[in-house]
């Protein structure tokens, strides 16, 4: 109902953003589970020549057990040369082995330090973790914790208790929260690990409020 079919002077869609989940889709993603390879690739750029990088390999996917790396360059899916292949045939292709709709396998092939990496990829349901890279580092201002945060969703939450607990019992002066790759996800759980970061001096004030124009309707 809220996404326009429209489109701009140019042809491009005026609702670039919304998109729609099943319901058992969306309800997966609240539990870190979601359907693929288990990994991430960070497209740095979508136009030719394109270029893509593994920046996330979750423990135990289809895409670790292949071998697969943080920093692989992504080159051909299904024999078709991501980099450079034009065309709608060759674009559907590449659309079909990187957002996989079905359990069918797709080769992929990378290059890692100029050398060539090929990995026979099966999509699977794939429990991520939230919260990844836990480390403490000591440094000579004092103990800096580190940890990457990838989804507001409903397991983060006791991952990050744990995390933070952690960094408290290791006595660390700062923290990088990395959320590089965080998509978003559920206002609570952020809400929570803002208190958890700035302590009981967050009391009383206000963390997000939700403003709605005329266009909501009750």
């Amino acid at each position: 109902v809220l996404k326009t079919p429209a489109s701009t002077a140019s042809g491009k869609p005026k609702d670039q953003f919304h998109f729609t989940y099943t319901t058992a889709e969306w309800e997966a993603s609240l539990k870190g589970v979601e359907f693929g390879y288990g990994m991430l690739l960070a497209v740095t750029r979508n136009t030719t020549p394109r270029n893509a990088v593994v920046a996330i390999v979750e423990p135990g996917s289809p895409a670790d057990l292949a071998g697969l790396r943080r920093g692989d360059v992504l080159q051909t899916v299904d024999g078709v040369d991501f980099v450079h292949a034009s065309g709608q045939a060759n674009i559907d292709i590449l659309n079909g082995g990187l957002s996989p709709a079905a359990q069918v396998s797709h080769r992929l092939e990378f290059s890692r330090g100029g050398q060539p990496v090929s990995a026979i990829l099966m999509p699977l349901d794939v429990s991520t973790a939230a919260v990844q890279n836990q480390r403490v580092i000591d440094t000579p201002t004092g103990k800096v914790g580190y940890l990457t945060f990838n989804s507001h969703n409903n397991v983060a939450e006791r991952q990050l208790i744990e995390a933070i607990r952690q960094f408290q019992s290791a006595g660390i002066s700062d923290l990088v929260l990395d959320v590089r790759y965080n998509g978003g996800g559920l206002l609570d759980i952020a809400s929570e690990l803002a208190y958890m970061i700035a302590g009981p001096q967050t009391t009383g004030k206000t963390f997000e409020q939700l403003v709605f124009n005329d266009k909501m309707k009750a």
